[in-house]
């Protein structure tokens, strides 16, 4: 099965046929990572592998030269993780952002869809400018096609507000913040969408009654499982907990938001083999996710500290793990 986990033995145990033997000397072995918002370039890639990343989701991107990354990385024409890509709808407005589809009515609205679905895009993220009376219907079409759909907030909306409509995300926390912040009048589609959160944050009361009822809100919709909200050094979770949750974030649990479960997120037999080797004991200290030595992905290896070498990057590991190459038969 290349580029797939075809069997997971003991330690010790004999490998017939293996093109490398790779000694992991106490490393310990991941399954690749997820990038949960990235907007890929041809450039990044390198970078992304190097730290482990194997799949990265891309929140929003010009159409053509997405479609255009995907084949080339599919080919092995671009050094990149794999993309699952989030479709971008946006309104017009003198703000909008125009690497997606720019619509004005709810058929067009609908076509867009429609083509991301045709493509196979699993979610779906609405923009700042996006109209907000066609929000519920466009959300409703999306869910109906299957997808997820995700946002920041339109302008002169609350989160509150997109969540009564059925988004199942809302992206960046200055989006939720706002949602304490703004009144009808606020158009945050300007950048009033951070001004408002950096003057307001410091002083705001995280156990007041409007957040209690917003998070009551997110558990009655189910949009989410835990909302962690902090201000300076406030945490909900600490120690080891937390680091076992932040491991499992960029692993599994991405996979499940993904819906790559089926072949990522886990080392199992059949699923692939994106694995990475990393020194220390991310789920003991997380910043050990740092320490890359290895990268498997597409039936490749990659070094990362051949990739940081190259950019003038000090590498995080002082030296790769040995690689036993098998002798070409005659």
């Amino acid at each position: 099965m290349r580029g797939r986990v075809s069997a997971i033995l003991p330690a010790g145990s004999p490998v017939r046929d293996a093109d490398n033997e790779i000694d992991a000397a106490g490393r310990i072995m991941l399954p690749g990572l997820f990038d949960m918002h990235a907007h890929l370039d041809r450039w990044d890639g390198g970078l992304h592998l190097a730290a482990g990343i194997t799949t990265v989701r891309d929140m929003g991107n010009d159409n053509a030269n997405l479609q255009e990354m995907i084949d080339e990385i599919d080919a092995g024409q671009l050094l990149a993780p794999r993309v699952v890509p989030c479709d971008f709808l946006e309104g017009e407005s003198p703000f909008a952002s125009r690497g997606g589809f720019v619509i004005s009515t709810l058929q067009e609205a609908k076509d867009a869809v429609d083509w991301y679905a045709e493509r196979s895009y699993p979610q779906l993220k609405i923009y700042n400018s996006f109209p907000r009376e066609l929000l519920r219907e466009v959300v409703a079409y999306a869910h109906a096609r299957g997808m997820r759909v995700s946002r920041h907030v339109p302008a002169f909306m609350r989160a509150q507000e997109v969540v009564e409509q059925g988004f199942d995300e809302i992206q960046h926390v200055n989006q939720v913040l706002l949602n304490f912040f703004v009144t009808p009048s606020t158009d945050t589609g300007t950048l009033e969408r951070f001004y408002l959160v950096a003057e307001k944050t410091a002083g705001f009361d995280f156990d007041s009654p409007p957040v209690k009822d917003f998070l009551a809100l997110l558990k009655s919709h189910h949009t989410v499982r835990r909302v962690h909200l902090a201000a300076g050094a406030r945490a909900l979770c600490a120690g080891r907990a937390h680091t076992r949750a932040g491991a499992a974030g960029a692993t599994v649990n991405a996979a499940k938001y993904t819906r790559t479960l089926h072949e990522r997120g886990s080392i199992a037999v059949g699923k692939l083999a994106d694995l990475v080797l990393v020194e220390g004991d991310p789920t003991r200290d997380l910043t050990d996710l740092r320490k890359v030595a290895l990268v498997v992905t597409r039936g490749r290896m990659i070094l990362p500290a051949e990739v940081h070498a190259a950019l003038g990057i000090r590498p995080f590991v002082a030296s790769a793990p040995a690689v036993k190459r098998r002798s070409a038969k005659s």
